[in-house]
């Protein structure tokens, strides 16, 4: 015979453990949090609107976890992942269906909770190292292990160095397919000049020269995008706006003169 529901003791361990990881992960939460209020107290301006959306970030998973914590949200959970026992054979459909939608809410409500995982990654995404003192949040490489365990402390960059050679190969890809526009041929020469540097294991000069790659890209589309959307603006205006006007790339990013009137697909830029 199958049992609904799981022994008393195992369900209590079961609760005294999801109670426990919640308060872990708060406590990790609020670390973090404290370490970039620390910060607002600093005059740095640079780092002003990371530290502001992880603050927020924090606060939000910080106020879920508290409310995860509720009597009325643990039985919910215990309720959530207790198993149910095979429907007979000879189960109506009315039975079938409302096996379904008990089976449908509980998923929703395990989901709807969250996993300790998935909430252990929404903080990760905030901690220090990945995301302050090195930016990795971008970084698509390396598994959930890998950046959990470099997001706490426990290992360093070189535990992403075995994706580096995929990374060569993709810009090498990326040489002869973008680059190849005459639009971007003079960029060409500035990254013929970083490869060598990056096979060679010279990473500090290569990691400048592609900052100033980068710029000059992010520059010189946003002068063929500001052309496309402003047609009657002369050519050294449109220039002045991008390499003059807004001498941060931060500053011409987010400027306001952008209009929202053409998808940012740098091909059709380009023709």
């Amino acid at each position: 015979m199958i049992k609904r529901y799981k022994p008393v003791k195992e369900e209590q361990q079961v609760e005294v453990n999801r109670l426990q990881e919640l308060k872990q992960l708060k406590n990790l939460a609020n670390t973090y949090l404290d370490f970039y209020l620390e910060r607002q107290k600093f005059p740095e301006k640079k780092w002003k609107d990371l530290s502001n959306r992880n603050i927020a970030l924090l606060k939000a998973t910080i106020n879920k976890l508290n409310k995860l914590q509720h009597d009325d949200k643990i039985a919910e959970y215990l309720e959530a992942i207790r198993p149910t026992p095979p429907l007979s054979p000879n189960a109506t459909e009315e039975e079938y269906k409302e096996a379904f939608e008990k089976h449908s809410r509980n998923i929703a409500i395990t989901f709807g909770q969250g996993t300790n995982l998935f909430i252990l990654m929404e903080i990760n995404r905030c901690s220090p190292r990945l995301s302050y003192f090195n930016d990795l949040t971008w970084f698509k490489h390396g598994n959930i292990r890998e950046h959990l365990d470099y997001g706490i402390g426990k290992v360093d960059e070189t535990v992403f160095e075995k994706y580096l050679p995929y990374q060569v190969n993709s810009i090498i890809e990326t040489k002869k397919s973008f680059f190849t526009k005459s639009c971007f041929k003079d960029d060409l020469i500035l990254l013929d000049a970083v490869l060598p540097l990056i096979e060679e294991e010279k990473f500090i000069p290569s990691n400048i020269l592609i900052i100033v790659l980068i710029e000059g890209l992010v520059r010189k589309f946003a002068l063929l995008v500001y052309k496309k959307q402003n047609p009657e603006i002369s050519d050294s205006d449109s220039e002045a706006f991008a390499y003059i006007k807004n001498r941060s790339l931060e500053g011409l990013i987010k400027n306001r003169e952008w209009k929202k009137d053409i998808p940012f697909f740098l091909p059709e830029v380009c023709n």
